[in-house]
Order: structure tokens, then sequence, then C-alpha cells
């Protein structure tokens, strides 16, 4: 087994919730109920110097509520703004223009609540983040589709990057991706077995800083995921996994020296440790 390096962003035990926001969501069977959205932040020890924070979220797949004022919006566009406005406001001690975001899919609902489990174009969310804050890098779900397979305005922002097997490096950070989740090849945003670990081993051996993925793992913890995913990254050295696909009870833990951070349905802001 490989050596773990020490990770250049380390979290720190414990945090705090600054806000739920409301949206509503869909159960099995189609009830209509109306969730809260979880906005969290903990703290980073390592946080470039370019940056004051980092937001991560995944799985926002609901609609908000219609106040007339032109549609209802996705929870992802809500997110964007709150977080934009609590920076500009002083309420959130960082700058949008030093904040970074990292997505990792599914960020599409259709303006039906009724609907559940849809997929579709995710745009609106990342051009939210992108035209508020310093940098967007994702990766997408099995639920975001692209109308003919075009990311359109997304691969059009210069601020904008989404991951699918590739590497790059923002603000001394060095991101990894891959979308979408281990199935039959075909459809949507799946990959065979072979291919989806094949790539993943291959990030996981590119010296990252953060993995991103949309499907995590499962762990000895009990938490829900791909125990093949986990099994491909335990001799590998990653510091710092964000994915979603599966939600968990709670959003961090640690699994062969690796950190866990699952934003699947919730906000979670990096500060700077003071």
């Amino acid at each position: 087994m490989t050596k773990k390096k020490k990770a250049q962003l380390k979290i720190l035990p414990g945090t705090k919730d600054i806000k739920l926001l409301p949206y509503q969501s869909v159960l099995p069977g189609g009830k209509v109920t109306v969730e809260q959205l979880q906005i969290m932040t903990v703290c980073v020890e390592n946080l470039p110097s370019e940056l004051d924070g980092i937001v991560m979220s995944s799985d926002l797949q609901g609609v908000g509520f219609d106040y007339g004022n032109g549609g209802a919006p996705l929870p992802g566009e809500i997110a964007a703004g709150y977080l934009h406005d609590a920076m500009t406001s002083g309420r959130l001690l960082m700058s949008p223009e030093r904040t970074g975001v990292m997505l990792a899919g599914d960020l599409y609902a259709t303006g039906d609540p009724g609907s559940r489990g849809c997929s579709g174009d995710p745009t609106p969310v990342w051009l939210a983040f992108s035209s508020r804050f310093r940098w967007v890098v994702g990766v997408h779900g099995n639920h975001d589709l692209f109308p003919g397979n075009d990311e359109g305005k997304i691969s059009r922002c210069k601020n904008v990057h989404a991951l699918d097997g590739e590497t790059i490096s923002v603000d001394g950070l060095t991101l990894g991706g891959i979308g979408g989740i281990i199935g039959k090849p075909g459809k949507p945003r799946r990959r065979s077995e072979s291919e989806y670990l094949s790539i993943l081993d291959a990030l996981a051996c590119s010296d990252l800083d953060v993995l991103l993925t949309h499907c995590g793992p499962d762990t000895t913890h009990g938490f829900m995921g791909d125990a093949r995913i986990q099994e491909t990254l335990d001799s590998r050295d990653v510091p710092l996994h964000v994915f979603g696909h599966c939600p968990w009870p709670e959003p961090l833990t640690v699994v062969s020296g690796t950190q866990l951070l699952n934003v699947d349905g919730r906000v979670v802001v990096f500060e700077r440790a003071s």
C-alpha cells in the first residue's frame, strides 16, 4: 500500500449550520414535500492564499417556490444567490471573487415538483455559480443531460471546467474528476465497470489534491455508495474525495487516510481556519 501524503486541504472537526433554505421535493409515490437545504461551513487548513473559501454541493433535485418573480428556481440557483449575498453583506467573511465552487452532479429538476428522478439540463445552476464566484469545477451526474449532448453555455464560460476523466490546476489545487456512474453502457452518464474503474484509478494516480466524482464509495462505517470505488482508491494517494449520489447522515468521514466528503443534498462551504 502506498503511503498517504499530508492533505493540502485538511478539514478540521466540527461543522456549523448557517442556513436552511426551503424547497419542494418529491417522496416515493409522488407526494410533494418541503425540504430544507442545509448550508454548513467547515474550517480547513492550508487553503491556497488565492482563495477565501470553496463551496461544494451535489444532488439538488427539487424546485424552489415561485414568489411571482418569473418561475420557480432550482435549489442550486437559490444557494448560489444566498451565498453571494451572505458574502457581499459580510455574514460570511469571504469574497465571492476569491471563492471557488466544486459541483458533483445531479443539479437538474423539472419545474413540476410532482416529477421525481427526472433527467435534464443543469445549465442554470452552473451559470448561477459561475456568474457569482471565481471559478466552477465539477462533474455531471447520471441525471444531468444537455440538449444534443452539447454543454453549450457552460462550455463557453472561461471560469467553468466540467471534468470527465481530466485533471486541472486552479489556484494551486490539482483537481481531477469523473462524471456519471457504473452502469449499462449506452444509457446516459454510465460506463462499464472496467472503463469507469480504469479512469478512476488513473485519476487517483495523478497526484491530486481533490478527486471529484458523482458516485462515492461504500464504507465500513455503513455509509452507502459503491464498494468498487472504495476498493480502487484504498491503496491510492487521494487526500480529499468529494462526491454525492447517495445521501449520508453525516458529510465527512476518513477511510484509509482519505477525507471523504459527501455533499449529496447539502452545501458545504470551506472557510480558512483562523
